[in-house]
């Protein structure tokens, strides 16, 4: 029965995926309850599976040891397919309104519900070899998600997309290869599988830095981040899960199985990784943050945020405290639920009143007050204010570094608040306290005229299909950093198992 359910939570959506393309001609009616169905069900059984069988595994091909495809279920895998799979569910009902009016239908929800059984595929691999056959997989099915417009703009970031992320599956794949000698096979063990002695720790040093640089690419590591940018030409649905859920985050956590399950605690703390990353990751943070501040427009302020907040995960998982290590994975949760909201209230705006840039939307907020009043409890929230997510994510960061003796990693994450605040209140101030420009909108709905934006009493709230997961997402930003202990307890079990 587990490895039933194993399979389907994968399988399933990639199935219905497929039925929806292949159904094309016969009209779009259908797409909609495939979608939400499909979506529902995933999540219901990956929570079952992981409260009933949080040790499931089962393997699809054995036909050589280091090049086996397995999956199971652990406690890392919990974690993130349980946030997969339940802000795919919020983006669902999101994208049906914000897609309503966009063409190609059926294409967006076949490959937008493809792409969700390929990140649970990731979530679940059991080796390394399964997690990068999904890796890889997750780059063609996004693909035609982020040139869903088919301008020449759109192909061009398709284009820059594919180039950047074959070249980290390449270098990924060369560390992956260089250090097959050094393992028995590829299977993730908390403790690691590499053993020191085997080879030189310059070898080891080398080949941990490919891997993680080769993975790093989708999680936007620093020079090689610009892809992202020019995905945000992509519908924002399909930028809130780039930035928030899949891509990035499958980053992140493909980073996590090789730091902490291949090479292992011991061995990463003997090659002395921290010189040589801390810097990267920390130029990372401080120029993803500056060119945040400059960049005037909305959805591309929010890409360069991510890169910065990216950083903040990477130095966690790599300064070897458990207080980094937790601050870093309890970011990945609390950084999804905050930036997904962010890009929904972005997004609305967008849609509502057809405004992309922060000249733009003074006075806003007396339109859009619910939007906005989430945009400003998220946007506290990544600055780390209490009692909001943001805060248990950045105090456990701050903590890690001073237990690490790093005083200016410690600088760095208080610094980087500041910097967070530096572009994400001019949004809020803009929205709120600024008087809006005497021009006539165009609604993105329908292209009819609305009122003057200085006109209070009429209302641009979007339609309670976009608004309500708005509100709930904000909702659970309150409630993560109410009771941390949430998905605290299930860290510190990952914790517990990989130190």
């Amino acid at each position: 029965m587990p490895q039933l359910l194993l399979m389907l939570i994968i399988f399933m959506p990639i199935v219905c995926g497929v039925g929806i393309l292949t159904l094309r001609p016969f009209g779009s009616s259908y797409f909609k309850p495939i979608t939400a169905g499909a979506t529902i069900l995933t999540f219901m059984m990956v929570l079952y599976l992981g409260l009933m069988y949080p040790t499931a595994a089962i393997t699809l091909s054995n036909l050589h040891p280091t090049f086996s495809l397995a999956l199971q279920l652990d406690n890392m895998g919990i974690l993130f397919t349980s946030l997969v799979s339940l802000l795919w569910v919020f983006t669902t009902f999101y994208t049906f309104g914000y897609m309503d009016h966009e063409k190609n239908h059926t294409r967006f929800y076949g490959f937008f519900i493809i792409a969700l059984g390929v990140t649970l595929g990731i979530g679940f691999s059991a080796n390394l070899f399964t997690l990068y056959m999904f890796y890889e997989a997750l780059t063609f099915v996004t693909y035609p998600l982020v040139v869903h417009k088919g301008s020449k703009e759109a192909l061009t970031a398709g284009k820059k997309y594919l180039i950047f992320s074959l070249f980290g599956a390449g270098l990924a794949l060369t560390g992956m290869i260089l250090l097959a000698p050094v393992l028995d096979n590829y299977f993730f063990a908390a403790q690691g599988k590499v053993l020191l002695g085997a080879v030189g720790n310059g070898y080891l040093l080398m080949v941990f830095l490919m891997m993680f640089i080769g993975f790093g690419v989708k999680a936007a590591i620093f020079p090689l981040h610009s892809w992202l940018l020019g995905a945000m030409i992509a519908p924002t649905p399909v930028s809130a899960l780039l930035h928030a859920v899949a891509v990035v985050k499958s980053g992140i956590f493909a980073l996590t199985r090789v730091t902490y399950y291949i090479f292992g605690y011991n061995v990463v703390k003997e090659i002395n990784i921290i010189p040589y990353l801390s810097i990267l990751i920390g130029v990372m943070i401080i120029v993803g943050s500056l060119l945040a501040v400059g960049e005037k427009n909305l959805k591309r302020r929010l890409a360069y945020s991510t890169i910065a907040q990216l950083g903040y995960i990477m130095m966690g998982l790599i300064l070897l405290t458990e207080n980094s290590i937790r601050g870093g994975l309890i970011h990945i949760v609390n950084h999804a639920f905050i930036k997904i909201t962010l890009f929904f209230c972005i997004g609305t705006i967008i849609f509502m009143t057809g405004k992309t840039s922060l000249k733009e939307i003074n006075g806003i907020g007396k339109r859009m007050p619910i939007t906005m009043g989430c945009f400003t409890v998220s946007a506290f929230s990544l600055m780390g204010i209490p009692p909001l997510n943001g805060f248990i994510s950045k105090s456990h960061l701050v903590i890690g570094a001073l237990d690490a003796n790093m005083i200016l990693h410690a600088v760095l994450f208080i610094g980087g608040a500041f910097l967070t605040a530096s572009y994400l209140l001019p949004i809020v101030i803009a929205a709120f306290l600024k008087q809006p420009e005497p021009e006539e909108l165009k609604s993105a709905v329908d292209g009819e005229s609305i009122p003057e934006a200085g006109d209070d009493t009429s209302s641009l709230e979007p339609p309670k299909v976009m608004l309500v997961p708005i509100v709930t997402l904000t909702v659970c930003s309150f409630i993560l950093g109410l009771f941390p202990g949430v998905v605290l307890n299930l860290i510190n079990q990952i914790i517990t198992t990989i130190l």
